[in-house]
C-alpha cells in the first residue's frame, strides 16, 4: 500500500493512501410493490472518501479518521460492489506551527 508521510511530525509513520470509493449500495424497499417498480441501478451509487486501510480480493475498508497506529469511523464494502476506487493527491501539511496559525493562535 502506498503512503505518505505526516509532516514534521516525529515517530510520525507512514500515512494511508486517501480514495474515493464509488460503490452499489444494496437496497431494501418497505412494503407491496408492483414487479415494475424496480429504480434504475445507477440510482444505488454511493460514493465514500477516507483512508484506505485495507484491500483484498474480498473487501476494500476505509476509515474517515486516522491517528498514529490507530483509525476509526471504518466502513468495509464487499469487492463484488465496488465500481471504482480513485486515489487523491494531495499536500499534507501539520506541522504543529502551521496548526496554530491555522487556528488564529500566534
Amino acid at each position: 500500500m502506498a503512503s505518505s508521510n505526516f509532516p514534521g511530525i516525529k515517530n510520525h509513520g507512514p500515512l494511508p493512501r486517501c480514495v474515493v470509493v464509488v460503490w452499489k449500495d444494496a437496497v431494501h424497499r418497505f412494503g407491496w410493490q408492483d414487479d415494475s417498480e424496480f429504480g434504475d441501478p445507477d440510482d444505488d451509487l454511493c460514493y465514500s472518501m477516507g483512508w484506505l486501510m485495507k484491500q483484498t480480493d474480498d473487501v476494500i475498508a476505509i476509515a474517515q479518521t486516522v491517528g498514529i497506529g490507530t483509525h476509526a469511523q471504518t466502513i468495509q464494502i464487499p469487492a463484488g460492489m465496488v465500481i471504482g476506487v480513485t486515489e487523491i493527491e494531495m499536500e499534507i501539511d501539520i506541522c504543529p506551527q502551521s496548526l496554530s496559525k491555522t487556528a488564529g493562535n500566534t
